[in-house]
């Protein structure tokens, strides 16, 4: 797994994912794309209501949002960093303007 051997992984607690911020972002050791890993979400979306798909990661199953709806949610807030994870989605998933 691409992750394995990166001790960052163990830093992340149960405390970091039950806090007042609903997400942990995890930066991989070989520098490729970022992900966030949510514990809940605000008003904007549900889990039930956002598009997603299931990938299986050394045989565990894990529900993941698809980079146009990831961009959906982003383009469109007043933060600048969501603004730029927008942007970088675009990009990399070759996105159209939706």
């Amino acid at each position: 797994m691409a992750y394995s051997g990166d001790p960052n992984i163990e830093d992340i607690r149960t405390e970091d994912l039950l806090g007042d911020y609903p997400a942990v972002r995890y930066y991989p050791l070989n520098g490729e794309l970022f992900f966030d890993i949510l514990t809940r979400l605000g008003d904007a979306a549900s889990y039930d209501s956002i598009e997603s798909e299931v990938k299986e990661v050394e045989g565990v199953r894990v529900r993941i949002a698809t980079p146009l709806a990831l961009y959906r949610l982003k383009k469109d807030t007043g933060r600048p960093i969501d603004r730029q994870d927008a942007a970088a989605l675009r990009e990399r998933f070759k996105l159209k303007e939706a």
